[in-house]
């Protein structure tokens, strides 16, 4: 079908023709199959072997048989390559030796830059589509900014005056193919109405081919409405009477209307002509979408003079309808473009169409009639003489667009169309039309931009504004048979209108069910661009038609393009053929839903759904019957005659089968051969159609049909195969052996690291994920392999797949060891990966992976030489080119290939003398495997520079009007003393001076200027002229205090400077890193967080090592740092002091930055900038309709209006923007002049005036609403999304978080979230806050989920950031008078509550784990102020529960991503113990929940005196604004009380040592704070200390510890010196303590002489009498013993060998007195339990058993009673 419709716009490539056309085939390639249905989104297929094998044959096609000339790449990406420069589409095309232009589609190469994110400018995405072989652009770029762009490209050798040159030539031979150099334009005498004309019965035909009827219940079709008494028919629906043509046939797919004709139009055509009684009757019942649309008037509706077929128009040369030139009778529904009427001498003009209009409704319908038109011309409406309606001049015009918004269709569900007025339609009513139009095409247009000025649309909507399917249900009920016309138009199912469901709209479907539910039999008549999943209506309809599109055949990419079925113009007649002619329907269905096309969809069925479908592929009914019979099947190189034989890929299969028409009618059949499912190297379709064709049978004939079938067409089409991808498994595995070899290697210690020197914990996580990505790539580059050697296996290829296989045991393996060094209670240290893996793995296992990988490496060189020997066949040009013109990786391939290739050349000549050498082959493979390695750890450290908000700030700056700021790089300037300035253009290109200094006043336009100057090419060049033959590197940094923590700060700044270097010159990150860089060698990357310390580091490094390239610095905003600013001229100072470094600063006049740069290059920006100020005011004014009105007027005032705006303004470009805005609201409401200087006079000339001015007009009613706003922004810091502020914004945020599922956020809810906030917005903060609108593909849409990205603009859009208008509203806002003012408005709103609600929706609703970080930030904020927030958190638990993690990151390397000092094993619990949320923390510990994944680093309450300051929750929340806040005590105390251990021993040490040590630490620091204002804080600091020490030696700690101090004291150490008093009291209870201690020693020794019995029950331990010496405080006092016993000497009567020490158990908070139990006494109740295991023995096997410690005070004494049970678990005897 595509080589049909080439061939005839070529005229089979007769060129000479004179109506020969070159056809563009588009979209090249897999553009038809986007994800998620989603228009330019990703291929979703199965791969490059699909687009090769399936959606490359019909492009081949049409180039070698099609007569194709021109072809329009994807906007998509495939293989994440952007089609517009993929390899391997433009080798294909190579392949094909197509010889025709090569063009982007409609922003196509502008996508590369600012959507795929593969270019980094425009200049850089020119020049990929140059290289890459791209030649035509599509008004992507303006063109000064496309020529000059290409212009530098030729001068810095990235794109090659011969790439150009050929590519020039090649669109230069199309024209001259075409012999346009001879007769470049269409004749005068072609008359293409005529032309159009003649092609009516072409499309009649192929309408009435193409009709496909799904279903005919009870023979309805065809009607005969005599025999079946039909005298009254209902056309009800949308489509009943107007025009549906699909894609690109005019507005709303209804144009041209002159050849058009409706449904409703040809039935009473039909029914006049054949003088039936029958009556029709027609109501369209709803809208084709869901709003009320523009319809155009059919021309059989509009007369002129009494005749039908339009309305008169009369054109005017002159735009105020002078000078009349001619006439004609036409539809007002016309679009002429760039160009004027045919006939008139210019795009200047007016038309006035008069006539009569018919109404077509048969019951009074309350519509709507007007007229639209596009940008820059009016029209005015006059219907029987008065006035009606007016479309007024404006910059874009009231035609709606083909596709809108889903928000607007909820928005707008009732509104009247645009430029509509209410109409009452009477039935069967004729009404006089006037239309006056002009056009006011005043300025020359250029590339297409706002140049579709001349365009009218006279229409109606003839739905009923009140109930529109009553009243076509009133209609439908009194007809016999019920015509229901429903489907959809372009404004819901076209290219940008992608639909989410297969249904109707809502309103059609609200339609139908009425309909069907009058039980009329009821024709279904379909229309639109899809199959319509309606079974329900399909089940109930007596009849089924399906319109199939006959137009626009090359639209789309030529898999899909015919699966469309708009109508064509002669729809409407074919319908009545089927309706009411005995001609039978002869259409195939061509989709089939859903698609049951392979094997493995056939195992399992739907549950819900019927799994097969309703209408199967080829399905299509007719009103005859046919026959088929004698099928058979012979090949070329077979000679039998049967259902089965032999054949090869050039065999020619016929096939021939008998048709009969049996039934009364005559008609066609299509007769479908399908190749069944076969036995193949890959999965096939379950059946294939490989023939087809079309037979006409008379009622009652017979024919024998033939079939021919060329075999090699069906089987996989397989290109050359690529000898990059056949590189790629072997590299691969390469990698990974090398790698592995590495890691494991015996002497792999690690050395100099700023890290340490050990393999820890950490560095498991890192290889880990390396581990696996080296796994993954393996995986994924042997099925790509399978595939390109499909049909070709060598043993060489088994070899490789076998050692690709082998690499995947050894990386499961690997895996599974990893997993179990980092189980929770594994932690430890290793000096190397080889001894950590001794822990788990014997010495002769280690040493035989070694000897397996080694023998892998040598086995992989040989094999893989030779398979790419045996592939690599072939070298064309263009790649050989495109290798050796690319990077150094690229330059590396191609000599790989090319060494191949010799290797091939040589092979038939030197086998026979000597073998091949492949030493150069192994040289190169090995050098490309580590370049690619290399090349992966630069692009990892990279990413691990950049931030997520990076380019963020750069983004918000307002890009500079056209032709401002020009001045900054001209060659010479005014020098006089009112205005002077340092030369730019001579400082970036001198040696001399190195630091530029451009300041001025707030709002003057600095960072608007600094972002001109970066992105211009002027600045480039300049620099390059400084740079000489030294390579140079720019980079750029736009400080913004409104925005992130990273975007003010000196760590944003420096990561920033360096990924911006790093980038343009990767290979000096292992130079300025060496640290990491080791680390990343070592194990795969280097995922340590990144601290100040070593970025500085690195920027030195980088400075230092500048002698081998030129530097220069862009930073803007110096007094927008959030930090010392001496500091930071310092960094600069110094940057610059070095030859070869520059920077460009900019800051306001602050005084520190005048005393530091006064001396410097310098500019103040206000005194320079009057005439871009004029020049701006002047452009957007003479956009306005309002203004040119005024300038023709009062010229004079216009010009002195522009001055004093500018005058006023003193340079500040921020304050001339906000009042063009105000001035322009006026011109539009065509302001006198005294009100225009009115305005201009009360517009206060200071801004943070005018700013005040904009705060007291918010209306009464929003000021509240306003203040809220205000304060959630500035709470937010810069992290406030639009989504986050319309959930921070519900009225009912507490139950909305527990009540809402985790799940993405819908389109709809999405949509409507977007455009409420930010209506709410303009409406509530009067412009002091925005919406910016970014580009797609920005960081911010990267979310940690593994389940979904967003990646259309619907969702990207809502997670813009909420920002101010300007850095001066801000710092406006924050004055104290408008600050109070606003708390004052807000007394009881506290910002952080609604921010973290909406903080846990976000989690929720974009399933995105990383916002859980501004969770925590806004839960400490909650804590501060009291907020009850438990329950919240909790909530966020069970959501990350809920969340679906991928396998390879689990929930600890989930925190450990969100914060770097969290353990990779750690949970939630353990999480939010590192912020300050103590009130949370303290209540899991008061439940006994646990906290810590792993307990083996220590029990909590030591873990609580350690680890307080990293671990924030665990601080005191009385003390945690202090500048060293302590561990809580109440923690502590709850925590001893429970049975907690004081003397427990952690690393050598006791929780008690700690304790001692860390007070002595904290009273030597708060020593220090009399000089810093901390004063206040330093008692109550140390008395929290010592309440801390005193609980400790209240519940046992051993006073020993005490002493180990040069003071004797580590207690007097600590508190003596300021708190003399308070040590003297501990000293002293602690002695009380150790005196007690030693009365008890004396009890404890006599444990030792207690003998197990010889038996295996469990019996108590005989208890010890009371000692009466014992002076005991009975109620008060605590101890904790130490029992140790050792087996050998007295735990066991019969010794079996040495055993180990019994631990220590905790008694604490019991006297100790030991008693007797009576015989009479109660089972003791243990109070506090510890149960300890596995007693080591140096015998193997001989375990001791378990020994348990308990006691009671349950007593009836009241003392307290001490038991051990020992378990011998053993087989004998201990």
């Amino acid at each position: 079908m595509g080589v049909a419709y080439a061939s005839g716009l070529s005229k089979n490539s007769s060129w000479s023709e004179p109506d020969a056309v070159v056809p563009v085939m588009k979209h090249f390639a897999a553009h038809g199959s986007p994800r998620a249905g989603h228009n330019t989104a990703p291929f979703m297929g199965r791969g490059v072997r699909q687009v090769l094998a399936e959606m490359l044959v019909p492009f081949k096609a049409v180039v070698d048989l099609g007569g194709v000339k021109g072809a329009m790449m994807a906007y998509s990406e495939f293989d994440e390559i952007p089609c517009s420069v993929h390899p391997l589409l433009y080798q294909a095309l190579e392949d094909w030796g197509f010889d025709g232009y090569i063009t982007a589609d409609d922003t196509g190469l502008a996508e590369l830059y600012a959507t795929h994110l593969v270019a980094s400018s425009p200049a850089d995405a020119i020049a990929q589509w140059h290289n890459a072989g791209g030649m035509v652009q599509y008004y992507d770029f303006p063109l000064d900014l496309y020529l000059n762009a290409t212009v530098a490209l030729v001068a810095n050798g990235t794109l090659t005056i011969e790439t150009l040159q050929s590519l020039a030539r090649r669109v230069l031979g199309v024209k001259y193919d075409l012999g346009l150099f001879n007769n470049r334009y269409i004749p005068d005498d072609v008359d293409s109405q005529a032309i159009t004309a003649s092609h009516v019965p072409l499309t009649l035909e192929a309408a009435q081919k193409s009709i496909v009827l799904l279903e005919n219940r009870n023979a309805t079709l065809p009607l005969n409405l005599k025999e079946q008494s039909i005298n009254r028919i209902a056309i009800i629906g949308p489509y009943s009477d107007i025009f549906n043509y699909g894609d690109y046939s005019g507005q709303w797919g209804g144009y041209p209307v002159a050849n058009a004709t409706t449904i409703r139009q040809a039935m009473q055509a039909y029914l006049a002509a054949n003088s039936s009684s029958t009556e029709i009757v027609t109501s369209w019942g709803s809208n084709t979408w869901l709003y009320n649309s523009q319809y155009n008037i059919p021309p059989y509706l509009l007369s002129s003079n009494g005749t039908a077929g339009g309305l008169l128009a009369t054109y005017y040369a002159g735009v105020n309808f002078s000078d009349a030139v001619f006439q004609k009778q036409e539809t007002p529904s016309l679009d002429w473009g760039l160009y004027p009427p045919n006939g008139l001498p210019s795009n200047n003009f007016s038309v006035v169409w008069e006539g009569e209009m018919t109404v077509p409704v048969d019951s009074e319908v309350n519509g709507w009639l007007g007229v639209a038109v596009y940008a820059n011309t009016t029209a005015q409406l006059y219907v029987d003489g008065q006035f009606l309606v007016q479309s007024n001049a404006t910059t874009s015009g009231n035609i709606l667009p083909n596709i809108e918004s889903l928000s607007y269709s909820v928005e707008n569900a009732t509104l009247p169309p645009p430029g509509s007025a209410s109409f009452q339609f009477i039935p069967r009513a004729t009404h006089k039309i006037r239309l006056e139009y002009q056009a006011w095409n005043y300025v020359q247009k250029f590339e297409n931009e706002n140049s579709l000025n001349a365009q009218i649309l006279l229409f109606w909507n003839l739905v009923d504004q009140n109930d529109p399917i009553e009243k076509a249900v009133n209609l439908a009920k009194t007809s016999d048979v019920v015509v229901l016309t429903v489907g959809a138009n372009w404004n819901s199912d076209a290219e940008n209108g992608d639909r989410g469901t297969l249904g109707l709209s809502a309103n059609q479907t609200a339609l139908a069910d009425a309909i069907f539910a009058l039980e009329k039999p009821v024709i279904l008549v379909l229309q639109g661009g899809r199959p319509f999943a309606i079974p329900t209506y399909y089940s109930k309809a007596a009849a089924v038609l399906k319109a199939v599109r006959t137009d626009g055949l090359l639209t789309e990419d030529l898999r899909s393009s015919l699966h469309s079925f708009f109508r064509g113009s002669q729809e409407a007649k074919r319908f009545l053929i089927h309706f009411s002619e005995y001609q039978t329907p002869a259409g195939e269905y061509l989709s089939a839903f859903p698609m049951i096309y392979k094997p493995s969809a056939l195992l399992q069925n739907y549950t819900d759904i019927e799994t097969y479908p309703i209408y199967p592929f080829g399905y299509g009914l007719s009103y005859s019957q046919f026959s088929v019979s004698k099928f058979s099947a012979s090949s070329s190189s077979s000679n039998t005659s049967s259902s089965s034989g032999t054949f090869t890929d050039t065999s020619t299969i016929v096939f021939s089968v008998q048709i009969t028409n049996t039934g009364p009618i005559a008609g066609s059949y299509v007769p479908q051969v399908y190749l069944l499912g076969r036995v193949s190297s890959v999965v096939r379709v379950v059946r294939q159609l490989v023939a087809f064709t079309r037979v006409y049978l008379s009622a009652g004939e017979t024919q024998t049909v033939h079939m021919e079938l060329d075999v090699g067409r069906t089987n996989s089409f397989v290109m050359a195969i690529d000898p990059l991808s056949a590189i790629g498994l072997g590299a691969n595995i390469l990698q990974f052996i090398e790698f592995i070899s590495k890691l494991i290697s015996i002497g792999n210690e690690i050395h100099s690291s700023v890290y340490g020197t050990t393999v820890e914990n950490f560095d498991l996580e890192v290889i880990t994920r390396t581990v696996s990505g080296l796994h993954q790539r393996i995986y994924e580059s042997n099925e790509e392999w399978k595939v390109t050697t499909k049909g070709r296996v060598s043993n060489t290829d088994r070899e490789i797949e076998r050692l690709a296989s082998s690499c995947d045991e050894i990386a499961e393996d690997l895996l599974s060891v990893l997993a179990e060094l980092r189980a929770p209670g594994k932690l430890s240290k290793w000096n190397s990966m080889a001894d950590a893996l001794k822990t788990v793995w014997a010495r002769s296992k280690i040493k035989a992976l070694r000897d397996r990988l080694d023998q892998y490496k040598a086995g992989l060189h040989s094999s893989l030489m030779i398979s790419l020997m045996d592939k690599v066949t072939n070298l064309t040009p263009t790649l050989t080119r495109q290798l050796a013109s690319g990077s150094q990786l690229d330059r590396i391939k191609g000599e790989l290939l090319q060494a191949i290739w010799e290797a091939n050349a040589s092979r038939g000549v030197s086998e026979a003398v000597a073998p091949i050498d492949l030493r150069p082959i192994s040289s190169h493979l090995s050098q490309l495997t580590r370049h690619e390695r290399v090349s992966h750890l630069q692009s990892q450290i990279l990413e691990q520079l950049s931030f997520q908000d990076q380019h963020d700030r750069e983004f918000r700056i307002a890009s500079a009007h056209a032709q401002t700021f020009k001045w900054i790089f001209h060659q010479t300037h005014d020098q006089s003393e009112t205005m002077p300035w340092s030369n730019f253009r001579s400082w970036l290109e001198d040696n001399n001076e190195h630091l530029y200094w451009i300041t001025g006043k707030a709002g003057s336009g600095k960072s608007t200027l600094m972002k001109f100057i970066v992105h211009e090419h002027q600045c480039e060049e300049l620099l390059r002229n400084w740079a000489g033959d030294m390579p140079l590197i720019m980079t750029r940094f736009y400080f913004w205090n409104s925005g992130t923590v990273a975007q003010m700060s000196q760590e944003g700044l420096l990561r920033t400077i360096l990924y911006d270097a790093l980038s343009q010159k990767p290979e000096l990150i292992a130079k300025i890193m060496p640290n990491r860089w080791i680390r990343s060698q070592m194990f795969g990357c280097d995922l340590h967080p990144w601290s100040l310390s070593e970025l500085a580091q690195a920027f030195r490094r980088l400075l230092a090592q500048s002698e081998s390239y030129k530097l220069c610095f862009f930073v803007d905003g110096l007094d927008e740092f959030d930090g010392d600013h001496e500091e930071l001229i310092g960094l600069f100072k110094n940057a610059v002091s070095y030859q070869n470094v520059k920077a460009c600063l900019s800051s306001r006049p602050w005084v520190i930055f005048e005393e530091a740069f006064f001396q410097r290059p310098s500019l103040m920006l206000e005194k320079l900038t009057f005439s871009d100020i004029v020049q701006y005011i002047t452009a957007n004014f003479d956009d306005n309709s309002g203004f040119r009105a005024l300038q023709r007027r009062e010229p004079d005032f216009a010009s002195t209006l522009i001055n004093n705006i500018a005058i006023k303004a003193c340079g500040v470009f921020l304050w001339v923007t906000l009042v063009v805005k105000s001035l322009l609201s006026g011109m539009s409401n065509y302001d006198r002049i005294s009100d225009l200087q009115k305005r201009l006079d009360r517009l206060p000339g200071d801004l943070e005036k005018f700013y005040r001015k904009i705060f007291n007009s918010i209306e009464h009613e929003y000021v509240e609403h306003a203040c809220q706003y205000f304060r959630l922004v500035a709470a937010a810091n810069g992290n406030l999304t639009v989504l986050q502020l319309s959930f921070a914004d519900e009225d009912d945020l507490s139950k909305l978080i527990h009540e809402r599922p985790v799940e993405l956020l819908n389109d709809e809810e999405a949509d409507y979230r977007f455009e409420s906030t930010k209506r709410r917005l303009n409406s509530r903060c009067k412009g002091f806050l925005e919406i910016p609108t970014r580009p797609l593909g920005v960081r911010d849409s990267v979310l940690l989920s593994t389940s979904k990205t967003f990646s259309d603009d619907r969702h990207l859009r809502y997670l813009q950031r909420v920002a101010y208008l300007h850095r001066t509203v801000k710092d406006f806002l924050k004055t104290a008078e408008v600050d109070e003012r606003i708390k004052a408005s807000t007394k009881n709103f506290k910002p952080c509550v609604p921010l973290l609600n909406s903080s846990v929706l976000m989690l929720k609703t974009t399933m995105d784990p990383a916002h859980c970080r501004h969770i925590m930030i806004y839960a400490e904020q909650a804590d501060t102020i009291g907020y009850h927030y438990i329950k919240i958190l909790d909530e966020v638990h069970k959501s990350l529960d809920a969340h679906p993690y991928p396998p390879n990151l689990h929930k600890g390397s989930l925190f450990h991503t969100i914060n770097k000092d969290i353990p990779p094993e750690a949970g939630f619990l353990e999480f939010v113990t590192y912020y300050n949320v103590s009130s949370y923390v303290s209540a899991k510990i008061l439940q006994n929940v646990p906290l810590f994944a792993n307990p083996a680093i220590g029990p909590l309450l030591d873990r609580l005196i350690v680890d307080y300051r990293e671990l924030k929750a665990l601080r005191d929340p009385e003390l945690r604004s202090g500048p060293l806040p302590p561990p809580s005590l109440t923690l502590v105390r709850h925590l001893l009380n429970g049975g907690g251990d004081p003397n427990f021993i952690v690393a050598g040490r006791t929780t008690w040592q700690a304790v001692l040590e860390e007070s002595v630490f904290v009273s030597n620091v708060v020593n220090l704070w009399t000089t810093c204002g901390r004063a206040k804080y330093i008692v109550p600091t140390l008395e929290h200390w010592a309440s801390i020490v005193e609980i400790f030696i209240l519940s046992g700690a051993d006073p020993q510890a005490n002493r180990n101090s040069p003071q004797a004291s580590r207690i007097r150490e600590a508190f003596g010196t300021r708190m003399p008093h308070r040590a003297m009291g501990l000293e002293k209870l602690l002695a009380e303590r150790m005196k007690r201690r030693s009365t008890a020693a004396r009890i404890v020794p006599l444990l030792s002489h207690i003998a197990v019995p010889d038996f295996h029950d469990i019996r108590p331990m005989p208890v010890m009498n009371r000692q009466s010496r014992a002076e005991t405080a009975r109620a008060t006092l605590s101890e904790t013993f130490r029992l140790t016993a050792h087996s050998e000497n007295d735990f066991s009567t019969k010794p079996t060998g040495k055993s180990g020490t019994l631990q220590t158990t905790d008694i604490a908070n019991y006297p100790n007195i030991f008693s007797e139990p009576s015989s009479t006494a109660e089972e003791p109740r243990f109070g506090s339990v510890t149960t300890y295991s596995g007693i080591p023995s140096s015998r193997e096997g001989s375990t001791y058993g378990l020994a348990t410690i308990g006691m009671t005070n349950r007593c009836s004494d009241g003392c307290s009673v001490a038991v051990m049970h020992i378990t011998n678990v053993s087989d004998e005897p201990k």
